[in-house]
């Protein structure tokens, strides 16, 4: 006997066993449903309402339950429909695309809610080990162990049936057809298939049924062992097996029996026989081949006398069709069978199902390991399918649930050197007047930078002139850097030598106008020009370079003070390079010993650690010039309107001391090129 039919009988007897037994030639429950329909409404309903159009013709509609809206209103749903799988014969489960990833408005997949319906019937058919018949439809895959809840593992080992939309009406025929439906009853059919009387012989449940052929006229016969193991003790009564079978005491043969008795005693027969597994035609109470033919193997193998069906007396009949039930008891409760069971199922809820019922049988301990080996395996595969699920993800948090579950887990190395190779490089920690460069790709290094720290002030004037007002507060919620000197020549060329930016700007408006390159300022670059150059710079170092807004400029130039110049209320060649009194021409004076240009970091820096904010050269701004305060922002961002000129800040060698104010500023045309240049910043 294959394990296929071990287990499929199994669910014969899980059923028959709850039910009332034969009472004069009728199964008492006969008004129960024979089929259970599962299936989601969202991906099978075309095919379920073909199936059950099929069944319909072979059944009675009380025979088939489909549709949860039957359930009366006030009752527990879980209660109700476990209690209807309950009293089905098979349970046919149908299966769509959609059926394993359908969700709830939580967005959670519906079969790992416990009342999802279509759960709460596959566990309740496999809990009583109720026939569950998989149909796969349009190519849908069964389910894997892993992609069931617990409760309905074992599941995904069902034979099952494929239904298709080009062949619909074939498949369905063919499936009514397997469940023993195709002219009307016997619904194992192919499901179960035979061999369960060699299954019976072999597990010794025949070696005590041969003295009921010796039991007398009267009343009911005297009780049957019940089996402990698979070792029959045939002195035991039999009652304790069969106390719920009648059978009718041995009459004469007589010729003027009641035709439509002999028929319902030859139904009778065929339902017994059909649930041993020994017939899957029509239960027509007819005595045809296929009748005569499954108790002629019973018979072989259980010994006793075969009646004849056609002209034998009824009593006959209803004696061998007692045998058969006492068989199919016997047989569920053998520990033979029991533990055959479990190791078809080889589930650790089958196996503990066997120890409850044999504690101290004769496998208990060879179930105990196998509970053992499975739960280690279940453990592997939970593990296995958590690594998955964070390798799909790759993700820094999937990992983490990984090493929540598993710290030591197998792949537990894995998951942390994953989570270091996703785990940003932590951002550089800045402190205000901190200075640095940032390595060009290629070779070299920026422009000096200086951390600045964030704060708040007065920007603009009441003692300058009009487009310096409305004086407002600005807040600069931000660190940020700063270049400590206005962009070299040395830098600019650097540039231009890597294909970045072009002096053929500058050169058509004198170069350096014969001043000196080096570490001076570079000069005749236009606001463009500017944002070419910190294009480049971006490019080369992966970081976030721009020229300054206008308040950020006006904030580190003053660097914490109110006064005209960083340095006090009075101009002073000491501090920085610029013009005579009358634009506009330069002066060497004191410090200044420059009458145009200065090398960079001539002059001392301000509080913040930045050369050359007043005079030296006129540095382009981000900010578009608007002649006046009101409505610019005050977070130190920069003021942008379509079509402008751009502004300009701190004077240069030939401006005069009131054009140095840390509040001055012009506006200029952003292609211009005279002796402006620029200082860079970068967003921190």
């Amino acid at each position: 006997m294959t394990n296929d039919e071990l287990e499929g009988w199994a669910d014969v007897i899980a059923v028959d066993a709850a039910r009332p037994g034969l009472r004069n030639g009728k199964r008492a429950g006969d008004e129960m449903a024979k089929i259970f329909i599962s299936y989601r409404r969202e991906d099978s309903q075309y095919a379920v309402d073909r199936i059950y159009e099929a069944l319909h013709k072979r059944l009675k509609k009380r025979d088939i339950f489909m549709d949860v809206d039957d359930i009366p209103k006030g009752v527990d749903f879980v209660d109700y429909l476990s209690a209807k799988v309950a009293q089905c014969e098979t349970l046919v489960a149908v299966i769509g695309p959609q059926w394993l990833s359908v969700t709830n408005k939580s967005g959670e997949r519906r079969l790992d809610d416990p009342d999802d319906f279509v759960r709460i019937e596959i566990a309740a058919a496999l809990k009583r080990g109720i026939p569950v018949v998989p149909v796969l439809l349009d190519g849908t895959p069964m389910p894997t162990a892993a992609q069931l809840p617990e409760d309905m593992r074992g599941f995904e080992r069902r034979n099952g049936a494929e239904v298709h939309r080009r062949s619909l009406k074939a498949d369905i025929d063919a499936l009514v057809s397997d469940l023993g439906y195709a002219g009307g009853g016997a619904p194992w059919g192919k499901i179960l298939g035979g061999g369960l009387v060699s299954a019976a012989a072999a597990l010794g449940v025949f070696a005590w049924l041969d003295p009921l052929d010796l039991i007398p006229d009267g009343p009911s016969p005297e009780p049957a062992p019940t089996l402990e193991a698979s070792v029959p003790e045939p002195a035991l009564p039999i009652e304790d097996t069969i106390d719920d079978v009648e059978t009718a005491a041995p009459q004469a043969a007589d010729p003027t029996e009641d035709p439509a008795a002999r028929t319902e005693a030859i139904r009778g027969l065929q339902r017994a026989l059909r649930d041993f597994g020994l017939y899957t035609s029509v239960i027509d109470g007819e005595p045809g081949p296929g009748t005569r033919r499954a108790v002629s193997e019973f018979v072989s193998e259980a010994g006793g006398p075969a009646p004849d069906l056609e002209a034998g007396t009824i009593s006959d009949i209803d004696a061998l069709t007692a045998r058969i039930q006492r068989a199919s008891r016997a047989l569920a409760e053998s520990e033979g069978f029991a533990w055959a069971k479990a190791q078809s199922n080889d589930t650790v809820t089958g196996y503990r199902a066997y120890l409850e019922e044999f504690p101290a049988g004769p496998n208990a301990s060879a179930a105990s390991s196998r509970i053992r080996a499975l739960e280690r395996e279940s453990a592997v595969q939970a593990e296995a399918t958590a690594w998955n699920r964070a390798q799909a993800s790759n993700t820094i948090s999937a990992y983490q649930a990984y090493l929540r579950d598993y710290p030591s887990g197998t792949n537990a190395s894995a998951a942390r050197s994953r989570i270091a190779a996703l785990t940003p490089p932590p951002e550089p920690s800045y402190r205000a007047g901190q200075t640095f460069r940032d390595a060009l790709s290629g070779g070299g290094q920026g422009p000096e930078m200086v951390v600045i720290p964030s704060g708040s002030f007065r920007m603009g004037s009441e003692n300058g002139d009009s487009d310096e007002t409305p004086v407002r507060t600005v807040r600069i919620s931000y660190q940020f850097a700063v270049g400590k000197f206005e962009v070299t020549w040395a830098e600019w060329e650097a540039c231009v030598a890597d294909g970045g930016c072009s002096n053929s700007g500058p050169d058509s408006r004198g170069g350096d106008e014969g001043w000196g390159k080096g570490s001076r300022p570079v000069i005749n670059v236009s606001w463009e020009d500017a944002q070419a150059y910190v294009q480049w710079l971006n490019g080369k170092t992966g970081e976030q370079y721009r020229l300054l807004s206008e308040a950020e400029w006006e904030y580190v130039a003053r660097a914490g003070t109110t006064s005209a110049y960083w340095w006090g209320g009075s101009a002073s060649h000491e501090y920085a390079n610029y013009g005579k009194d009358q634009c506009c021409r330069g002066l060497a004076s004191g410090r200044d010993r420059w009458v145009n240009t200065s090398p960079a970091g001539s002059f001392p820096a301000n509080s913040f650690g930045l050369h050359d904010l007043h005079g030296n050269v006129f540095e382009w701004v981000e900010d578009c010039y608007v002649d006046s305060y009101s409505g610019a922002p005050t977070d130190g961002s920069a003021r942008l309107v379509s079509d402008c000129s751009r502004v300009q800040r701190g004077g240069s060698w030939f401006s005069s001391p009131r054009v140095l104010r840390s509040a001055d500023r012009f506006g200029g045309n952003p292609t211009i090129r005279y002796t402006f240049g620029f200082r860079v910043a970068r967003t921190l």
